[in-house]
């Protein structure tokens, strides 16, 4: 709004039409710039993921309502300029560009508490974002550690068995005890070795 402003007194005090009419151009861009400002506002509170209170609306609704009739005063500045009704344009000058001010600051007040509560809402999915990710991490170590236990057991109570039959067969000197296997894999494979062994040392004992 301050270039607005600038380039408003510019058109009105430039003494030649080409840079009367070089601050009109620039006017045109700095009003597309804020009417672009003012979609992307609109649509912030419009957006359902961040709804928007009923004052707010009220707020901007009141601000484009003024800010609209603003403008066209300062496009009759212009146009005056243009024309070179100097006095005429510094006229509609005086009346409106406080006005635009105003509504300007109440707009920038409310796009910060836009902005404001969107960054409370982001920093708070990131929290709960954090969280979910802590327990799926708890829940798979547990997995894991529920894994490897019922992995260890699987290897380990066999070997202890083994031994057990083992030391058993060496202090009584019984080879006719055979190992029960019920299972395919390494383990079982060994087992049916030993049995083998056993087998062959019960024949030639006989």
């Amino acid at each position: 709004v301050q270039e607005i402003r600038v380039v408003a007194r510019e058109a009105v005090l430039q003494p030649t039409p080409e840079k009367r009419a070089a601050a009109s151009e620039r006017y045109r861009t700095l009003k597309a710039s804020f009417e672009e400002r003012m979609a992307a506002l609109e649509k912030a509170l419009n957006n359902p993921a961040y709804p928007s209170t009923p004052q707010e609306q009220t707020a901007l609704k009141e601000a484009r309502d003024a800010v609209a009739p603003a403008f066209a005063a300062i496009d009759q500045v212009f146009a005056a300029a243009l024309a070179g009704r100097i006095d005429e344009a510094r006229v509609h000058l005086a009346g409106k560009m406080a006005a635009l001010q105003k509504e300007v600051s109440d707009l920038a007040a409310l796009e910060q508490k836009l902005n404001t509560e969107k960054n409370a809402e982001i920093a708070a999915n990131i929290r709960r974002a954090r969280v979910q990710q802590g327990v799926l991490l708890c829940a798979e170590i547990a997995l894991c550690t529920l894994i490897a236990f019922f992995i260890t057991r699987s290897i380990a109570t066999p070997l202890r068995a083994l031994q057990a039959f083992v030391q058993d067969i060496g202090s009584r000197y019984d080879f006719t005890q055979r190992m029960p296997v019920h299972r395919d894999d390494e383990i079982g494979q060994t087992l049916r070795a030993i049995n083998g062994l056993l087998e062959t040392l019960q024949q030639s004992l006989q």
